[in-house]
């Protein structure tokens, strides 16, 4: 049997997936299409999407742009992790703002509407009305 540790091309347990071909990171793309396809489909779509394609542009830049100057700098590690949280804030920020409705379902904390984190996150990614987030 093949072990992961022995195709560090394929998976890595370095932060940040080290460039591996399969990991975490991929998920990001298959859930942030999932969600947009539904919310656009319940029309819930971006008033423009040149708008939502050019403002999740923008995020990216500011986020890689940012980070990369950060590293360039070699500043000491507490001062990394600060700004590189408020750096992503600010491209989660700018994201936004090209397609509220998307950032509230890829954003916001799953609602605390059932019991478990399980049954919430089935809910939510059901999403079978608006946007599933009724408090009752």
């Amino acid at each position: 049997m093949v072990k992961a540790e022995q195709l560090p091309r394929f998976f890595s347990r370095e932060a940040g997936g080290a460039g591996a071909i399969i990991g975490i990171v991929w998920l990001v793309p298959i859930f942030g299409i999932y969600f947009a396809t539904r919310l656009n489909q319940a029309g819930h779509g971006p008033t423009s999407r040149g708008r939502a394609i050019g403002f999740a542009l923008a995020a990216l830049v500011v986020e890689f742009v940012l980070i990369f100057a950060m590293f360039k700098l070699s500043m000491p590690i507490v001062a990394t992790i600060v700004l590189s949280n408020l750096v992503s804030f600010l491209s989660l920020w700018i994201g936004y703002r090209g397609w509220p409705e998307l950032g509230k379902v890829e954003v916001y904390p799953i609602p605390f509407n059932r019991t478990t984190p399980l049954a919430s996150t089935i809910q939510f990614c059901g999403m079978p009305d608006t946007l599933s987030v009724s408090h009752t």
